[in-house]
């Protein structure tokens, strides 16, 4: 049985809510997979202080 989930709890931020929901629906579009990839960080390595 799939499971919708309907409430955002840790995102506030407008245009980070919309990227997100942008994936989750498959209608990424240049724009937003720009946005996607300029947060990627090669080589990031948690500290295991991070959890």
């Amino acid at each position: 049985m799939p499971i919708e989930l309907t409430r955002i709890y840790r995102q506030s931020d407008t245009d980070s809510i919309n990227l997100l929901n942008a994936v989750r629906d498959n209608r990424l579009d240049e724009r937003s997979l720009a946005r996607l990839n300029a947060r990627y960080q090669p080589g990031f390595t948690p500290s295991e202080s991070d959890g």
